[in-house]
């Protein structure tokens, strides 16, 4: 077994922590708080699941110490700074992984089956009653979504956002290009739902974190291909964002 730390011990660090007892051999367990450059070298990978502004700090401390890195998504809080550390990890020659959990989910098969038919609107529908700040669901919610259809939205741009509601839930149009895109996240909803497009990602009977982070830990994963996703999906947040700003 692959000897691991783990960094960040709060909701998704304790969810992790269950999946890694089983699959890995954890040397360390800290918070961000927790001094753990010196634990560094106990192991081969780092799990880094702190908070989201702390990730690039963190990160890039076991990139130096040349360690392999699983981090939460998003990788960072932007793309130039993300990009900064997957470029470091190559130049390192470490590995980097950034959470993409629902790639991993058996439904996504049913969502490239209907966007292979080219589909000139695509809907993204999430909604939680969890009460978080609905400004919260750019990489809690729209990360993931964004991830999924990277493939199919790679190679254009933002070329325009509409505002629906942005008062107490994130309900954008965004086109990219040719094709039209549109987010509906409500966190104080009474339902509990995920879809893209019809198709229901809300629950699954497998367990795609455990099997995310075997093939990690394996090295059976494409490194880069990840890396591509993560950093779509932090730029096409960034110029969202930045649409937003301007309106």
């Amino acid at each position: 077994m692959k000897r691991v730390g783990l960094i960040g011990h709060g909701y998704w660090g304790k969810i992790l922590h269950q999946k890694l007892k089983y699959l890995s051999d954890i040397k360390f367990i800290c918070t961000s708080e927790d001094e753990y450059e010196s634990k560094l070298k106990d192991v081969e990978w780092v799990f880094v699941a702190t908070t989201n502004e702390s990730h690039y700090e963190i990160v890039k401390d076991c990139i130096l110490a040349e360690k392999n890195v699983f981090c939460e998504k998003p990788l960072t809080m932007t793309y130039e700074k993300s990009l900064e550390l997957v470029e470091l990890a190559n130049s390192k020659d470490v590995k980097l992984f950034i959470d993409e959990v629902f790639w991993y989910r058996s439904e996504l098969i049913d969502v490239h089956k209907l966007l292979s038919h080219s589909p000139k609107h695509i809907k993204c529908v999430w909604s939680k009653n969890d009460g978080a700040p609905h400004t919260e669901s750019f990489y809690d919610l729209m990360y993931h979504d964004l991830y999924l259809l990277q493939i199919y939205l790679q190679n254009k741009s933002v070329s325009s956002v509409k505002e629906i509601d942005l008062s107490n839930k994130i309900h954008l149009l965004v086109n990219f290009d040719d094709i039209e895109v549109e987010f509906l996240y409500d966190r104080y909803s009474e339902e509990n739902t995920h879809y893209i497009s019809g198709v229901n990602l809300t629950r699954t009977t497998e367990d795609a974190l455990a099997k995310m982070i075997k093939q990690v830990l394996q090295g059976s994963v494409i490194f880069e291909y990840n890396q591509t996703r993560g950093l779509f999906a932090n730029k096409m947040i960034d110029d969202i964002k930045k649409s937003i700003k301007n309106d």
